[in-house]
């Protein structure tokens, strides 16, 4: 069935012949999917300490949780999108209304390409994803070496 309103009328009749119709019903058959974009941060950043993630979706998104791979193959892809078990979640925000930002404490970790995924739920169930892929979290502190004068 297709997105839209409709008029659902039910209509029984017992082993007699008799008929009954409930009273029409007006019901809207949703079927889409939320539309959800990650804004920041963008493809090919490199991120350090506390960041910012922050996506877009549309107005019927009750929830939006963020995840992130560590891209051991550097190729962009995670090796299974559809197997949540190497995805690390960051955080979730279900106040949509103020926008749809979380805080990510990378401190500790270094990873040299990372995928960051967003998973947007509406108030059906439907779900989404969006991805950034190729951030770096680079956390190692520039050293200095002195080699003259000794």
């Amino acid at each position: 069935m297709e997105d839209g309103y409709y008029i659902l009328v039910c209509e029984v009749e017992d082993i007699v012949g008799l008929k009954g119709q409930a009273m029409a019903q007006y019901i809207y058959v949703d079927n889409t999917p939320p539309s959800l974009s990650i804004i920041s941060p963008r493809n090919g950043s490199n991120i350090t300490g506390v960041v910012e993630i922050c996506a877009v979706a549309s107005e019927d998104t009750q929830w939006v949780a963020f995840y992130y791979y560590n891209d051991t193959n550097m190729n962009g892809i995670a090796d299974d999108y559809d197997n949540n078990s190497s995805w690390v979640m960051i955080g979730n925000d279900t106040v949509i209304s103020d926008g749809i930002c979380i805080t990510w404490d990378t401190t500790g970790l270094d990873i040299p390409a990372a995928i960051i995924m967003a998973e947007a739920m509406d108030s059906i169930g439907h779900r989404s994803q969006a991805y950034v892929c190729y951030i770096e979290v680079d956390n190692t502190p520039p050293y200095i070496v002195v080699s003259n004068p000794q």
